[in-house]
């Protein structure tokens, strides 16, 4: 005789030769009655075990090649053994087809996808870490710290550059803004009436909009541009080395070429002077 309770929760267990008790809730008295328990409970456990299988994907490995495929004038993303399978129609289709257009997975697991005219940029399970409603992202784009470059196209101005979050499918970019440089090192530069200055991709401003122009940082540096010169603020809007050449680089390996114009023999026409400084603003080459 087996009697069951509906909730055995926190019930003692006793194994004895001929029976097993559990807090007096369950009682069997035979080797029979304990093989078929176990039997019954083994069967259940496979039956839990596939459909756990099938609701995570049948079994597919997470590193296996993932192929675009068309059907039915869309895309999806199908898995086969080998790529004669994939020839032959014998293929596990892991992301439905859907889409107007779909590339290949990178490296890093993200694809470029298009539909309706509007481009986004899923991962391997299909979700849209980028969503698709943008007008452009370029085919070999770049994925620096997490984010992704986009552009929506506007009647005027040009298009507009935003930065997604993978993590959160959200732009880093604070709509106040009209445009945007390239982001770096944590920082990016943004304009607001004409003029630049820098936030971080929490959108707090380092630097609020106040220079005619800038670089993006480059090893804790980066180029401004004030009043026809150009100098260097550092990663807390410092300005460290004074704003006073014609023309200034990206620095790369503790250096950077700026260049200074001087009165040419025609006039008009200036002579450039070109030198090497270094992170302290001092001449290290000419």
């Amino acid at each position: 005789m087996i009697r069951l309770k509906k909730d055995l929760t926190g019930l003692d267990c006793k194994v004895t030769e001929r029976a097993i008790e559990y807090n007096g809730s369950i009682s069997i008295n035979s080797k029979k009655e304990i093989s078929k328990m176990f039997r019954f409970l083994f069967a259940g456990v496979l039956a839990i075990s596939a459909l756990l299988f099938q609701s995570c994907g049948g079994g597919i490995d997470e590193n296996a090649p993932l192929f675009a495929h068309q059907k039915d004038g869309k895309w999806g993303y199908v898995t086969a053994d080998s790529p004669q399978k994939l020839i032959d129609g014998k293929f596990k289709v892991v992301i439905k087809h859907q889409f107007d257009a779909a590339e290949s997975f990178r490296e890093d697991g993200l694809a470029r996808v298009q539909l309706n005219g509007k481009y986004g940029v899923i991962n391997r399970a299909g979700k849209a870490v980028v969503p698709i409603q943008y007008d452009r992202i370029v085919h070999d784009f770049t994925l620096k710290e997490g984010l992704v470059p986009v552009q929506l196209f506007r009647e005027q101005g040009g298009p507009k550059t935003e930065y997604i979050d993978i993590s959160s499918g959200k732009s880093i970019i604070p709509d106040k803004y009209e445009d945007v440089g390239g982001f770096s090192e944590g920082f990016v530069a943004v304009s607001l009436n004409g003029k630049w200055g820098f936030i971080d991709r929490t959108g707090k401003e380092l630097v609020p909009p106040k220079y005619d122009g800038a670089h993006h940082f480059s090893e804790g540096l980066a180029a401004v541009l004030l009043d026809g010169k150009w100098g260097y603020i550092d990663r807390t809007g410092k300005e460290v080395i004074p704003i006073k050449y014609d023309a200034a680089g990206l620095f790369r390996n503790g250096k950077a070429n700026v260049s200074v114009n001087h009165p040419g023999l025609v006039p008009g026409l200036p002579r450039r002077e070109n030198f090497t400084i270094d992170k302290e603003g001092n001449i290290v080459e000419r």
